[in-house]
């Protein structure tokens, strides 16, 4: 993750998560699966449908790591096997 946030402001925060998903190649579906499951990681998924411009710093930076977690698990698992 990177050290300041790399958010589109006038995009929701669930906007923010599929463009990024789509960059990585993601599939729609394992897309949205995954918008959902790292939003509950992150404890805003009572706020994926406001702009990202309304959130605090906090909720700023929680959705950045919500975004560099879309699509993590094969690393994870990876890791896992190898240590």
């Amino acid at each position: 993750m990177a050290q300041s946030d790399a958010l589109y402001e006038s995009l929701t925060a669930e906007e923010n998560p599929t463009f990024f998903g789509e960059m990585k190649g993601m599939a729609k579906q394992q897309l949205q699966a995954e918008i959902a499951k790292v939003a509950q990681v992150v404890d805003l998924t009572n706020t994926l449908s406001k702009r990202v411009g309304e959130y605090s710093r906090g909720m700023k930076r929680r959705l950045s790591l919500a975004i560099a977690l879309l699509n993590t698990n094969h690393i994870l698992k990876m890791t896992c096997k190898i240590g």
